[in-house]
């Protein structure tokens, strides 16, 4: 056997992900495109939001942020890439909708997920454009049906009001331009924070989940009378899902990931307590 095969058949028995996933992953290294989010990411991710305080704890109550999370969640996960059956785009323009019309600031993710998964270019593309658009209009236009009928105003007056009292350019409301970012680091420990600084190093990769979490965070920077952390609520999703890739691929390169894993989850669990028994300084 050649050096070379050896090198290779070590790097697979090495690494934390089955031949198949390794496999799998060098192929999205060797399109250059920042891909690979594989099973074990996946899997650590779904760890992560089992038991995240904040998702675990509070998620359950019916508030328009944490409803509005939960659709954007499933939005994200049925609008992959290989979807493009009629009845998975329309699902996909309901989620995204309603999501909307429940806390109209999320309407970017909602906006930016559609726009990953089905307006780009390949085959099939003028087709699911044309449902895509269609079940959007349909689902639009029920929103500002329901919102006339139940207020007795015209189409969408309780969203052009909402806007109109809770945005002002000029003043970046009562607290300070900063104040989330501020909420989110003291409510995960700082976690978040190094999040920040990983999807910062490595744009090309995490690009797209930063600029969605930084479009959140400026929607509700602009609200004109005051801030609650609730509002940003769909932001921990996505810093968790940029946690557990940095944790994963860290593993990767090390001789014993069980080691990262391991240290990775005793500081995600030392905060989550932390958090469920209040004692965090937020």
């Amino acid at each position: 056997m050649s050096a070379c095969s050896e090198a290779g058949n070590r790097r697979i028995h090495d690494s934390p992900y089955g031949k198949g996933e390794e496999r799998e992953e060098d192929a999205s290294r060797g399109t250059g495109n920042g891909a690979g989010f594989l099973r074990t990411h996946a899997r650590v991710a779904l760890l992560a939001g089992a038991f995240w305080y904040e998702l675990a704890g509070f998620a359950h109550k019916p508030l328009p942020g944490f409803i509005s999370t939960a659709l954007l969640v499933a939005l994200l996960a049925c609008v992959r890439p290989s979807a493009g059956k009629p009845g998975t785009v329309w699902l996909a323009a309901f989620l995204a909708v309603l999501a909307t019309a429940i806390r109209i600031q999320y309407a970017p993710i909602a906006l930016g997920l559609l726009g990953l998964f089905f307006l780009r270019p390949g085959t099939g593309a003028s087709l699911r454009w044309a449902h895509l658009l269609l079940a959007a209009a349909v689902f639009f236009l029920a929103v500002g049906v329901f919102d006339a009928l139940t207020w007795n105003a015209g189409l969408f007056q309780s969203y052009v009001n909402y806007l109109s009292l809770n945005f002002s350019l000029p003043e970046f409301g009562g607290s300070p331009a900063y104040q989330y970012l501020w909420w989110l680091a003291l409510a995960s420990g700082g976690l978040t924070v190094f999040c920040m600084f990983a999807a910062l190093s490595d744009l090309r990769r995490y690009g797209f989940l930063a600029a969605l979490g930084t479009l959140i965070l400026l929607t509700h920077t602009f609200m004109a009378h005051h801030k609650e952390y609730r509002y940003i609520f769909v932001v921990i999703p996505l810093v968790l899902l940029i946690g557990a890739d940095v944790v994963v691929r860290l593993a990767a390169r090390m001789r014993k990931p069980a080691r990262i894993y391991g240290a990775a989850g005793a500081v995600f669990a030392a905060v989550s307590l932390t958090g469920i028994l209040n004692a965090l300084p937020y």
